[in-house]
């Protein structure tokens, strides 16, 4: 549900809705031709009835046209009016659940409980009607679907209008709001419609299968080769298309997440898959997935408060249901010199953040053009469970106004030094490995010069020791070990990771620092050379967009760009992850407690598992605002 358009409807046509009975309104789109004017009625039911729901885009919402409702003129977007108009049947009634006219938008108190049913609503309907618009409005005006009296027919579509196809389908704003994600979801049944072509059942998902399989998933085909000229405006096609692959992929798996678990999933792992779409209302960020997740009740529904309060309450509800602290793991950095140049240099608009504390996450801060730090921060977040840092310690809210959280931890030492930012060269979403980042790390670490140096990895003492070439190489990969087959299989890295390590090390040094010295070929098994692939990709997930640094006590750590050399390593009850967090100056602090501003979560390789609560020292209050 997009915008509130108080100026553009007679209020006299609503009837007041019985929200015990859970009724709803639904459209009757009245018959005519294409031409004629669209003609529509409201009636009252409730979702028992036979009706199907159309999922679309509002669209700009000034750009407006004139139906009749009720017998009076009502505005609605020029989008919405196409669908219409390209909806309408020429010989009955059609009974369509349409939110933008079906919910009285001036009224907030009808809005939050109609908001609160839109589960029942998808789930109830016959079937969901996706308006992708129509073709007139794609860049190619020639290009047409083939209908089944084309010759040929039975090829289906030729390599040249997949690709088109597909470019079109990519470029429609369905594919990037988060409302559409659980009406489409929520959905018995599903028509994508484009003008007045009906793709047949599971044609688009069918497609998206065949593209991810071939091209992201088993990369068996070469995307570049096989596109096809001005379809992508001269860019190349795999920088185009890998982000919107992997989003494809994770809609089809979040579908069968859904289908397995209706209404089960976390909050936090939809607001992190779908964090790329946007909402016309910031606050739709949150409610626009309430019917896929069990992690909020409707209460939290509030089209009254502030964008700031709304977000700071989610946090502080999951904070309090799940008992840990993961929903501070995604607050995202602030915006790299370089994509705020990339955005100047295309003419985007930046975002501009809600007044949060630096502890809520910015649900609206989709990152546009850094879809990669979206994408890490997911795959991060999938292994969360991995990690004990507290221990069994349940996270326990002291106090909270919704700017300030109040904690308890202790504190792990502070950052001493502090590395570059790892983050992709260019700036694509293939996350590329900063080779020289990597080299100035192991400096740092004393890696190649003191590699059998003893790391004390706790305060000086600690349950075992081990040495800096073991102690970093694991900080890098998180001490997890990826490269055994199965999709989601991890289990902590050993000394067969460490031999992984050491050959993909070398083979990087191969293409760059040695890349001018003859070297005889490894001819390495195809096994291996997958394990190293994986070990790779798991070092990208680990350190991507994030600096390595060492603590005053010699601990070695990842923490996000943000972090710089004075900020602190604590350790909080509810973590599963050592938090970073910077002391706030004297003169701004408001009270005796300890106060700090929220950098970011953190990898502390030998305060993973709970030893930081092992030691005898006492727990520390802190407040973060």
């Amino acid at each position: 549900m997009a915008a509130n358009q108080s100026n553009v409807r007679p209020a006299n046509i609503y009837v007041p809705l019985d929200h015990c009975s859970q009724q709803i309104r639904i459209l009757e789109l009245l018959p005519g031709s294409f031409d004629d004017e669209i003609e529509c009625k409201l009636k009252t039911i409730t979702p028992s009835a036979s009706y199907e729901a159309l999922s679309y885009v509002w669209g700009d919402a000034n750009d407006t046209r004139t139906i009749k409702v009720q017998g009076e003129t009502m505005n609605v977007t020029a989008n919405l009016k196409n669908a219409l108009r390209h909806l309408r049947r020429a010989g009955e009634v059609l009974d369509l659940w349409v939110d933008a006219v079906c919910i009285n938008q001036i009224d907030n108190a009808e809005r939050k409980h109609q908001v609160g049913m839109m589960d029942i609503i998808y789930r109830g309907a016959e079937r969901v009607v996706v308006w992708l618009e129509y073709f007139g409005s794609f860049p190619d005006r020639h290009w047409r679907i083939p209908d089944a009296q084309d010759a040929n027919s039975n090829a289906f579509l030729t390599r040249a209008t997949m690709f088109r196809l597909f470019a079109f389908l990519k470029s429609r704003d369905w594919y990037k709001r988060i409302w559409t994600v659980q009406e489409n979801l929520l959905a018995k049944s599903v028509a994508h419609v484009c003008g007045k072509h009906v793709f047949a059942k599971g044609e688009i998902d069918s497609m998206a299968r065949s593209f991810n399989t071939h091209f992201s998933s088993d990369r068996c085909c070469d995307i570049d080769a096989l596109m096809p000229s001005k379809v992508f405006s001269g860019q190349s096609l795999s920088q185009e298309m890998y982000p919107y692959l992997r989003q494809v992929r994770l809609v089809l798996k979040t579908a069968e997440d859904q289908r397995t678990s209706p209404g089960q999933l976390h909050f936090l792992e939809l607001a992190s898959t779908f964090r790329y779409r946007d909402a016309t209302n910031p606050k739709d960020k949150i409610y626009g997935v309430l019917g896929l997740t069990n992690s909020f009740t409707k209460d939290i529904i509030d089209y009254d408060a502030t964008v700031a309060d709304v977000y700071a309450r989610a946090a502080i509800s999951l904070i309090e249901k799940d008992g840990n602290l993961d929903v501070l793991s995604h607050v995202l950095p602030s915006p790299s010199d370089s994509y705020r140049d990339r955005k100047h240099r295309h003419g985007l608009t930046h975002h501009l953040p809600p007044a949060l504390p630096s502890w809520v996450p910015d649900w609206s801060d989709n990152r546009p053009g850094e879809y990669w730090r979206l994408r890490l921060l997911h795959e991060r977040q999938r292994f969360a469970h991995c990690f004990k840092a507290c221990g069994q310690r349940s996270a326990r809210i002291y106090a909270t106004d919704l700017k300030r959280l109040t904690l308890d931890g202790r504190l792990g030492g502070s950052i001493s030094k502090i590395g570059e930012p790892n983050e992709p060269h260019p700036p694509i979403d293939a996350g590329s490995y900063h080779t020289e980042t990597l080299r100035q790390w192991r400096e740092m670490a004393n890696v190649d010069r003191k590699p059998q140096n003893p790391y004390s990895a706790l305060l000086g003492s600690c349950k075992s020791r081990t040495v800096i070439l073991d102690a970093f190489w694991r900080t890098i990969c998180a001490n997890l070990d990826f490269t055994l087959p199965g999709e989601v299989y991890v289990c902590q890295a050993d000394e067969r990771t460490r031999a992984l390590h050491d050959q993909w090390w070398w083979n990087l040094l191969l293409h760059t620092k040695y890349r001018d010295v003859p070297v005889p070929d490894a001819h390495l098994p195809a096994d291996v050379i997958e394990q190293l692939d994986r070990f790779g990709n798991n070092n990208v997930q680990m350190t991507g967009g994030r600096r390595f640094f060492i603590s005053d006590t010699g601990l070695f750590g990842l923490a996000r760009r943000d972090a710089q050399i004075g900020d602190q390593i604590w350790v909080v009850k509810g973590g599963r992850v050592p938090l970073i967090l910077r002391p706030l100056p004297g003169p701004y602090r408001d009270t005796q407690e300890e106060d700090f501003t929220f950098v970011g979560d953190s990898y502390v390789h030998g305060i993973m598992e709970g030893e930081l609560f092992e030691i005898d020292l006492p727990d520390t209050r802190v407040t973060l605002v």
